[in-house]
């Protein structure tokens, strides 16, 4: 079957946080330190965004409503013309679990930075 290329992001997202998580725990330099944190906050940012996107657009579209100008003739539109996101659906487990995680090694790598910088 093979990678879906939706799926790359997400993949190259949970990558990233896990090697801010590395960097977090086996580095002790404090710009390498703050380096990893920024890999963790831009993944998390990355990942939340990802997961409100899906809740945010309509469940259908009424394609009647959308105002053309009167430059195309009825019927204006149909519903399978209408640009949609393409992005993985979350109702699939796998990409679920895999922003889930994703989620976790950030969170970590920003608990571990702010363990070792001495700011809790």
């Amino acid at each position: 079957m093979g990678l879906k290329k939706e799926y790359i992001p997400i993949l190259l997202s949970l990558s990233l946080s896990f090697m801010g998580l590395f960097m977090s725990i086996f580095i002790q330099d404090h710009l390498l330190l703050l380096y990893s944190s920024e890999i963790a906050f831009l993944t998390l940012i990355f990942s939340f965004t990802i997961l409100v996107i899906h809740f945010l657009p309509p469940k259908k579209i009424d394609a009647e409503n959308i105002f053309l100008c009167g430059l195309a003739k009825p019927p204006y539109l149909e519903y399978k013309n209408i640009y949609r996101l393409n992005l993985p659906r979350m109702v699939s487990r796998i990409s679920l679990y895999l922003v889930y995680l994703t989620l976790i090694f950030s969170f970590l790598t920003l608990l571990i930075v702010r363990l070792k910088m001495g700011v809790v």
